[in-house]
């Protein structure tokens, strides 16, 4: 939420710019203050995001989500045609 053109609920307490909160699968509310990097921000997503209901928690960095913003390519034997 955009707070500098938003009304902010009373449940966040904003004091300066940049405030982040983040809500926890288990609808825990977590003030982030660690470092701006995407990095940074993406290792504490990941250590407090839980699962989802019915979900195992990923364990290892092969099955989770790239999100270096690199294409994935597709195997050899898969072709795209229209």
């Amino acid at each position: 939420m955009d707070a500098t053109t938003n009304n902010v609920p009373s449940d966040f307490r904003v004091e300066g710019y940049p405030t982040m909160y983040f809500y926890s699968s288990g609808g825990n509310l977590l003030s982030y203050e660690g470092g701006r990097t995407a990095e940074a921000i993406i290792d504490f997503i990941k250590k407090n995001k839980g699962s989802k209901p019915g979900e195992a928690a990923v364990e290892d960095d092969a099955a989770q989500t790239d999100v270096t913003g690199e294409e994935e390519t597709a195997p050899e034997s898969v072709k795209d045609e229209l």
